[in-house]
């Protein structure tokens, strides 16, 4: 009988442990976006191209994805590597605008890599940088951030930590203007792509060439 209370003493703060932890994890990852009233819905929404979106190949093709991602998603990570075959492939065909949505925020918030992102353009290094932190999207801390600008050969780290500083206000109102397009939009999930402004889904090479009618 003692044996059994003192289990019950260790077992029941043991569930309620792991409860609190499913609780916030749950929390952490539940949309972040309220849904676009039903006036919003029917009016619809062009996606404003910003002059910060990274745009990854040529800027002359005709045809134009529009990308939301994050790089702590796995997806996101699998979908730009299939962009880039794409773009390989069809470099005058399609480009692609590509608009950071930091989402995730455990272990890590993605925020602040968005900002190693949004800097590391400056400098003509986005897609390095990006591929580096997608292969580390379980681990953006700091030390890791700092790590890749690091690996990345032609980036100066110097001039990213300068950016980072001074343009703070201008990289938090862009980041922040992503986000409200991807509220209006009604976005619970990325990646989450886009052609004609309207919301289009493929997994696979093959399926986004037969999206765009590429032979």
């Amino acid at each position: 009988m003692i044996q059994a209370k003192t289990y019950l003493k260790i077992f029941i703060p043991a569930v309620l442990i792991v409860l609190l932890a499913l609780t916030i994890r749950i929390f952490q990852y539940e949309p972040q976006f309220p849904k676009i009233t039903e006036k919003e819905a029917q009016t619809g929404l062009n996606i404003p191209i910003f002059p910060q979106d990274p745009l990854l190949g040529n800027k002359k093709a005709p045809q134009t994805i529009i990308v939301f991602e994050d790089m702590a998603c796995t997806h996101c990570a699998e979908q730009f590597e299939i962009f880039q075959t794409l773009l390989e492939q069809y470099p005058n065909q399609v480009k692609i605008i590509w608009k950071g949505l930091p989402i995730a925020k455990f272990p890590y918030d993605t925020n602040e890599a968005h900002a190693y992102a949004y800097c590391a353009k400056e400098q003509k290094q986005f897609i390095p940088f990006v591929q580096y932190a997608f292969v580390n999207g379980d681990n953006l801390s700091t030390q890791t951030l700092d790590l890749i600008v690091q690996q990345v050969e032609s980036l100066d780290a110097k001039k990213l930590s300068t950016c980072l500083t001074k343009e703070q206000t201008n990289i938090d109102t862009y980041i922040a203007g992503n986000v409200d397009i991807a509220r209006q939009l009604d976005i619970k999930s990325v990646p989450a792509t886009f052609i004609n402004h309207k919301q289009v889904v493929a997994t696979s090479l093959d399926e986004w060439k037969a999206i765009l009618n590429l032979q």
